[in-house]
């Protein structure tokens, strides 16, 4: 798919209203949580030079990282949103389901991610 018929699946996608405001939702919400959870657990994580990246039911805490990972996960649902997106927009002109599907899906593992995040505020503050 060469850049020419992407634009064109992309511009005919961003009229379908459900393609708009999904990929804004999915988008609005991976920012806005991300940025909660950075400004939430990047201040203690800098003071205490460690940030828990990792717990699990039978053992805690077991894994503890360098504060700079605090961006990671953040960094990891925006990359899968955006590229979820683009393969939402740039499919529609040859499979509107799929576009539609991968819309959708953006939405949905949003839920997830943001209760993935919350909690992980929870364990680092």
């Amino acid at each position: 798919m060469n850049w020419s018929t992407w634009l064109l699946s992309a511009k005919l996608a961003w009229g379908k209203p459900f393609l708009r405001w999904s990929t804004i939702i999915s988008v609005a919400l991976c920012l806005v949580t991300s940025g909660l959870f950075i400004a939430t657990v990047l201040p203690e994580a800098i003071q205490n030079n460690a940030f828990a990246f990792h717990y699990n039911v039978y053992f805690g805490i077991d894994e503890v990282k360098t504060w700079l990972w605090v961006f990671f996960f953040p960094g990891i649902w925006f990359v899968l949103t955006m590229l979820d997106s683009l393969v939402a927009y740039g499919f529609y002109r040859t499979d509107a389901v799929l576009a539609n599907t991968s819309a959708a899906l953006a939405l949905v593992w949003a839920l997830p991610w943001m209760s993935f995040l919350f909690y992980l505020s929870l364990l680092n503050t």
